[in-house]
């Protein structure tokens, strides 16, 4: 059998002849024009017509010799030649990158717009292996590129599994939470699945964990889950019985005891709203003031029963009637176990009436919210005469799930509520320093409603020692800019 040779097909030769055809044509024509400007012949062979478009070659070819022709026909022909180089280079380019490879990115030659990637699945499963053996992990999606899978052109729809793709198959990367600070930060607006999201590393992570919760989902779906871990599971909600006393780690014996009283009663009051005036920030500083003196004395008072200190009773004491408030500081400044409160009283029981007035018209007003009952029972220990739901405390135990269910109303009307339970069991942990099993993990969803709290500043610089991991939840990142500037 002879052998026969398939003879190349004429369409793409004649492409590649056309294309060469066309560029020598569009490099004469440059070419000439380069010349004919820079030698001044256009004023014979003006740009009209087609006359002047082979000029350089008749140049190149016939003219006698002359320095001025020679310089401008090199002129001229260097010029489209660049050109057409670079568009040459470019094109291969796209066709060895873009044009071939269409999902790669093109990486640029300097670092102007940085160097971040996509992680490929392989780096992420080591870089999330799965749980920790002592206290799980945070899970932070699954092994699944779903803008790669047939179904990334169908619209996610959750009733329909057809969109899903691998989505609740895939295997879970999961963060063991061992290297670097372990905290993260959750971008989901309204529908996001931020409640499904939760739920996945609530059931993942085996250690202590405090949930803010405004939705109050997560509490009633996880309580039994949590519960099978071998957890105390707490449910803190204002107008239930439930409540823990915010004010029981601290420790009066302990030298920086009276630090902590200022941290409180900043909680209390929080950050003074933008715009306020000189003479706002003075009497507001000052309301501060006579609420620490108050609560320093409280603390300090050995006749007073451990469980009857609590914000409670400390509001009992700032609605002293005005007129009495004056030798209330009397007998602090006279005989208070406290040199802090003793300072502060002495410092304000002589001041001027108007200005004592607006000193305690701000401590009454910022801590107003202590009046309603439903609060003051949350942070005080639950309703009176009930025992504490827990105590802050067992927090390093490893064996406590706290379920903070503070409507998202309430969060923004009284955001202190959800300060002072939050800073407490934050604080419960910085005073075991490090003694803590395990980690605890702080899930905070909506925590914009807070506000700026420096103790979330500290957790997020040095909880790792303390043994605390955050993942703080926003609906976007206009948000992290209003909480934190």
């Amino acid at each position: 059998m002879n052998d026969r040779r398939r003879l190349p097909s004429p369409g793409p030769l004649v492409a590649w002849g056309l294309l060469l055809a066309i560029l020598a044509l569009l490099w004469t024509a440059a070419a000439s024009a380069v010349f004919l400007w820079g030698t001044g012949l256009v004023r014979y062979f003006p740009f009209q017509g087609i006359a002047w478009v082979g000029q350089w070659w008749s140049y190149a070819l016939y003219a006698p010799a002359n320095s001025i022709v020679g310089r401008w026909l090199m002129f001229g022909a260097g010029a489209p030649t660049v050109f057409l180089g670079l568009v040459i280079y470019r094109l291969m380019q796209l066709r060895g990158g873009r044009v071939t490879r269409p999902g790669e990115v093109v990486r640029g030659s300097t670092d102007n717009h940085g160097h971040a990637e996509w992680m490929s699945m392989k780096e992420a499963r080591d870089r999330f292996p799965g749980p920790h053996p002592s206290f799980g992990g945070v899970v932070v999606g699954e092994a699944y590129r779903v803008d790669q899978d047939k179904t990334a052109k169908l619209a996610f729809d959750p009733e329909k599994r057809e969109t899903w793709g691998q989505g609740g198959k895939a295997a879970l990367l999961v963060d063991p939470c061992k290297i670097g600070p372990t905290h993260s930060l959750v971008f989901a607006g309204s529908g996001g699945f931020k409640t499904v999201s939760a739920a996945s590393t609530l059931v993942h992570w085996t250690g202590a964990a405090v949930v803010l919760d405004p939705s109050r989902e997560l509490g009633p779906m996880l309580a039994m889950a949590r519960a099978n871990m071998g957890h105390k599971v707490v449910s803190l909600e204002p107008g239930t019985p439930n409540g823990i006393n915010i004010l029981d780690w601290i420790d009066v014996t302990q030298p920086l005891a009276e630090t902590n009283v200022h941290a409180v009663v900043g909680w209390i009051f929080g950050e003074a709203e933008g715009g306020s005036s000189d003479a706002d920030k003075f009497f507001r500083n000052w309301g501060k003031q006579l609420v620490a003196c108050l609560l320093a004395h409280m603390l300090w008072d050995e006749t007073l029963p451990a469980e009857a200190k609590t914000l409670r009773t400390l509001r009992a004491g700032i609605v002293t009637p005005e007129d009495q408030m004056r030798d209330v500081l009397e007998g602090i400044h006279a005989g208070s176990r406290s040199p802090l409160a003793r300072d502060i009283a002495g410092t304000i029981k002589k001041i001027v009436p108007e200005t004592f007035s607006g000193i305690y018209g701000n401590a009454t007003s910022d801590t107003a919210w202590l009046s309603v009952a439903a609060y003051a029972d949350l942070v005080s220990g639950g309703a009176e005469g009930t025992e504490p739901s827990c105590h802050t405390t067992e927090l390093t135990e490893g064996k406590l799930t706290v379920f903070l269910q503070i409507p998202l109303k309430v969060l923004r009307d009284t955001p202190a509520v959800g300060r002072v339970l939050v800073g407490a069991l934050l604080n419960a942990l910085y005073e075991a320093d490090g003694a803590v099993q395990g980690r605890v993990l702080f899930m905070l969803d909506e925590v914009r409603r807070l506000g700026p709290m420096k103790i979330l500043e500290v957790a997020r610089d040095a909880g790792r020692k303390y043994g605390i991991t955050l993942q703080l939840l926003y609906q976007a990142e206009d948000q992290l800019v209003e909480q934190w500037g």
